[in-house]
Order: structure tokens, then sequence, then C-alpha cells
């Protein structure tokens, strides 16, 4: 499930060290790779950059790449963030992924977050 931009950060949080270094993210194009400074910085964090409306089969692509070469792939299978904090209907990228690649996938469900900072949040709220 995705309802929070603060999603990855705590998957990230909850990562070995040791798997974190070999992680990539999927990250959508139109956020991630908007302007110069936020692309160094997604580049840096290992994001995959993912355009659905554009070119969803480059995303892909790269994707299959980052599996192919081992490493651990983060990806929120309903594309974007939930506008209610409700799971929503998985996008079929993800299926096209493990098909193609044949490597094993971990479900994981990140509870709080949608109420931490909800959609449309520029930072969480903040209390003593």
């Amino acid at each position: 499930n995705h309802a929070s931009l603060l999603d990855a950060f705590l998957v990230a949080a909850a990562l070995p060290l040791h798997r974190l270094q070999r992680a990539h993210w999927g990250g959508w194009t139109g956020r991630l790779f908007s302007n110069r400074a936020v692309r160094l910085l997604s580049r840096a964090a290992r994001v995959v950059p993912v355009d659905p409306d554009r070119t969803p089969a480059a995303g892909l692509a790269y994707a299959l790449a980052v599996l192919g070469q081992g490493d651990a792939l983060i990806w929120f299978p309903d594309g974007h963030l939930s506008p209610t904090g409700e799971v929503q209907p998985f996008l079929r990228g993800v299926g096209y992924l493990l098909k193609q690649s044949g490597v094993d996938a971990l479900s994981v469900r990140i509870g709080g977050s949608f109420t931490a900072m909800a959609r449309g949040r520029r930072s969480p709220p903040w209390r003593a």
C-alpha cells in the first residue's frame, strides 16, 4: 500500500543496512525527477524512474535490470498515493516484473502513515 510520502522512508528505516545498500526504489518521474536538484537526490538514492503515462515500458525495463543484477526493488504496486489511506487496486506492472524476473516478492503493509501524513500534506503534524 502507498498512503503517504513517508512510506519509502519507513520501509528504508526497517531494512538492515546491508539490504538498504542494495535496494532500488520505484518512483514517479513527475515528483522525483521534476527538477535538477531532486533528480540528483533521486539518482543518489537509486530511484528507478517510472512514468506510467508516457513510457511505462522504460521503467519496467530498468526495474528488470535491477532485479537481474540481484538487487532489491521496492515498488508500490498501486502506483500512486491513496487518497483515502485504503489499499488501492494494484497496477499490472508489479505482476509483469514478478513474472518476467522470476524473483520472490515480499508484501509489506505500512500502517499509520496516512494518519501521520496524509496525501496533500507537506509535513507530518509535529506533536510533543
